[in-house]
């Protein structure tokens, strides 16, 4: 492999596989190719290759939606609360 930096796992066509562990998914070394069409190893490299393009999320909007579900967690917690004082009295 003559440039390490047209691997598979830096190529646009590339999506890893993944195993599922007891608490969290772990990325194996292969995955699959759409311009192959099959599995290919990620140190492997092709005539087909192109770079990743930037998808990144801008900070503001994960804190946004990171705030979103804690404020749906919040209010959940509040009826389960209000149940179980419900319970209680009868």
């Amino acid at each position: 492999m003559s440039n390490k930096g047209n691997r598979c796992l830096n190529c646009d066509y590339f999506m890893c596989y993944y195993v599922k562990n007891v608490k969290l998914f772990k990325k194996t070394e292969f995955g699959y190719c759409i311009k192959d069409i099959g599995t290919v190893k990620k140190d492997g490299c092709c005539a087909a290759y192109a770079p990743k393009k930037c998808r990144r999320t801008p900070k503001r909007s994960l804190l946004y939606y990171l705030s979103d579900l804690l404020t749906e967690i919040s209010q959940i917690r509040v009826i389960l609360e209000e149940e179980a004082e419900q319970s209680d009295e009868v």
